[in-house]
């Protein structure tokens, strides 16, 4: 059990040193920091409650690169500002658009790693989008340090 706390600690650590190009704007810089369950609108179709899961302590790491045919990128590994989560999917802020359909590999800021499925993307300011994902499968601990390590 010692082992695993300490994997995790490390590999937090080692996530704290990833670039995060996000500009948060105005609006959001007061009401960053935000904690608890998250509300939700009449007209709103979830499975799972969110949580809050906002701060600059709480940024997660993400590898992406070309999963969808019409849009080329390069691998990239960046760090993410999350926002909410739920045993469904997370969300989050991220300083590039993305777009439905596009995968990724996300390392949640517990260290816990998995595929993700981008389902939104709206843009919040210059390099500030925020983008909603649902869960696919897990990442092994090899695939989380992998990610962690490509800096």
């Amino acid at each position: 059990m010692l082992d695993q706390s300490n994997n995790e600690n490390e590999m937090l650590k080692a996530m704290a040193f990833l670039p995060c190009d996000v500009v948060l704007p105005d609006f959001l810089r007061d009401d960053f920091e935000r904690r608890g369950f998250a509300t939700t609108s009449r007209d709103e179709d979830r499975r799972h409650a969110r949580y809050h899961l906002r701060g600059h302590a709480h940024r997660a790491a993400m590898r992406y690169s070309s999963s969808l045919p019409a849009l080329e990128r390069p691998p990239t590994v960046a760090a993410v500002m999350t926002t909410t989560v739920s045993r469904g999917g997370v969300g989050y802020l991220h300083s590039e658009q993305m777009y439905p359909g596009e995968r990724a590999q996300f390392v949640l800021p517990n260290g816990s790693g998995r595929v993700i499925e981008v389902s939104w993307c709206r843009r919040l300011g210059p390099r500030c989008f925020e983008v909603g994902a649902r869960f696919l499968e897990d990442l092994s601990v090899a695939e989380v340090r992998t990610i962690i390590a490509e800096d």
